[in-house]
């Protein structure tokens, strides 16, 4: 998250500092975009409560009726 945070303000920087009439600019704003759209994505899935289940569908800390043996 910090890594995008400094490249979206490293792009923002460059894109305030450029003249237009170099414009290559149009992929230096795609790039801005794309970044603020995952920076976000980051943050709601940070605000997100993680789920109380595991991979396999078992809830955390479930211990299963055969209590790890074998029939």
């Amino acid at each position: 998250m910090n890594r995008l945070t400094r490249l979206q303000k490293d792009i923002d920087d460059e894109l305030a500092n450029r003249t237009l009439k170099y414009v290559d600019t149009e992929k230096l704003f795609r790039l801005s975009v794309e970044l603020r759209q995952e920076i976000e994505r980051l943050v709601h899935a940070k605000d997100q409560p993680s789920s109380p289940l595991s991979a396999n569908g078992i809830s955390r800390g479930t211990v299963p009726a055969t209590n790890g043996t074998l029939s």
